[in-house]
């Protein structure tokens, strides 16, 4: 080849890089960087895999441990709403004189066990075992209240005071 062919191709590189590096829209002390003179491309890219991997992982952390709290919400509903009806069932056996001492009542979502511990003059000291279906287990004693014929007496009215009686025929509005 002649050296006149060589230098046409060489000056038409030159000249090809010369427009390319205007054109390039990152301009500066950082493109050869960008350019992966200085292998900066595997670099960045396994950050932003590992940026990636550590926010999916807290992500679904914290997706698991919401799923718990509310299942955990989910029994307790259930554990208090058992409860609630049983201590009603048990107040009603016993106002109606068809009371045991200790039984079983079985519901839709588990079962509730109790048993009188104290007989007191003013009611029964009765213990509460409920359980789901899920696995939940509430220990609780409550008080059971007798019931009486007595009527307790209305309260009387309270006095008011003079500064916060108002007449009916005079305008607030109205200084006087």
């Amino acid at each position: 080849m002649s050296k006149y062919h060589m230098g046409l191709n060489s000056s038409l590189h030159t000249k090809t890089v010369k427009f390319m590096k205007k054109k390039f829209i990152c301009r500066g002390k950082f493109r050869s960087l960008i350019i992966n003179k200085n292998g900066f491309i595997l670099p960045f890219t396994l950050f932003l895999f590992f940026l990636f991997s550590t926010i999916l992982l807290h992500s679904t952390t914290k997706y698991v441990v919401e799923k718990q709290v509310f299942d955990n919400f989910h029994i307790t509903y259930e554990l208090e709403t058992l409860l609630l009806m049983a201590y009603q069932d048990v107040e009603k056996a016993y106002e109606s004189e068809n009371f045991s001492n200790s039984g079983k009542l079985e519901y839709d979502v588990g079962y509730v066990l109790y048993r009188v511990k104290e007989e007191k003059e003013n009611g029964l000291l009765v213990s509460f075992e409920c359980y789901t279906d899920e696995q939940g287990e509430l220990f609780i004693d409550l008080m059971l209240d007798k019931k009486t014929e007595e009527v307790a007496p209305e309260p009387e009215p309270a006095e008011q005071d003079q500064d916060t009686e108002f007449p009916e025929n005079r305008n607030l509005n109205d200084p006087k």
